[in-house]
């Protein structure tokens, strides 16, 4: 794995994460990351959905039925 150099850490943005008001870790995460986390985005665990289910970029999540759809 590359490291970072110091020039390329500087330049990304720095997200605190904050859980109950207390800072619990410090994300650096490049322009379109920062910008997705910033817009309060919901979060949703996968990880088991994707043994059974294709969840890619682009599909659509129904809340009501906790599933995701191709954007037609």
């Amino acid at each position: 794995m590359t490291e970072i150099t110091p020039e390329q850490l500087s330049k990304m943005n720095k997200i605190a994460l904050v859980i109950d008001s207390e800072v619990v870790d410090i994300l650096y995460a490049d322009e379109r990351l920062a910008s997705i986390l910033l817009s309060n985005p919901l979060i949703i665990d996968i990880d088991e959905k994707l043994k059974t289910e294709k969840i890619v970029v682009g599909y659509f999540y129904d809340a009501d039925s906790d599933t995701f759809v191709e954007n037609l």
